[in-house]
């Protein structure tokens, strides 16, 4: 959990995303890759601008190197996008051009889980202040190998969501769930 500061700010990066290691693999790669559809590229595409035809094999590499750029691009914005802050009661996603904002205070809030096709299905908060889209935040990050959110982090959605005047059993519910995630992390019973 990264703190983010700011004038009289309290918000907090929750874990979701890429881990460091998993950033700096795709640095790499992308580091290597530009250059290969450079080298490899250039050649192809000059032969074929004089008239020439590009050999099969100066094609084949690429279109991989495309096909290798293409997929990082795609996997950095989707980084980008899994982006999520706590700020006080404010559950803040970031978009590819906004950040969409949710008072957890207000918000009708629920937790469900979605099936994996490998490992554990992924439990997910959905919270939607009226009128507004919902912001869903998957517990358990596919990213993070499917590790649950950090004990610390699911206890202090646990406490925003609290922190509203009145509590319905569902909400009452949500929250007891993620201060038991929280206490028992691995799911199993004593």
């Amino acid at each position: 959990m990264t703190e983010v500061s700011g004038p009289g700010s309290a918000r907090r990066r929750l874990s979701t995303g890429f881990t460091t290691r998993r950033r700096v693999v795709n640095a790499v790669i992308t580091v290597l890759c530009v250059p290969w559809l450079l080298l490899m590229g250039l050649p192809a595409v000059a032969s074929a601008a004089e008239g020439g035809s590009a050999t099969g094999f100066a094609v084949v590499l690429t279109g991989t190197g495309v096909l290798v750029v293409a997929s990082l691009v795609i996997s950095w914005v989707g980084e980008y996008q899994r982006a999520y802050w706590l700020d006080g009661t404010c559950l803040i996603r970031r978009k590819l051009r906004s950040e969409q904002r949710c008072d957890l205070t207000v918000a009708a809030v629920t937790a469900d889980s979605m099936a994996s096709v490998f490992g554990p299905s992924i439990p997910k908060l959905t919270a939607a202040e009226p009128g507004a889209p919902p912001i869903t935040l998957r517990l358990r990050v596919k990213e993070r190998w499917n590790q649950m959110l950090p004990a610390a982090e699911l206890t202090l959605l646990a406490e925003a969501i609290s922190a509203r005047p009145q509590m319905d059993d569902q909400t009452a519910a949500v929250v007891n769930g993620l201060r038991a995630m929280a206490s028992n992390p691995f799911g199993t019973s004593h």
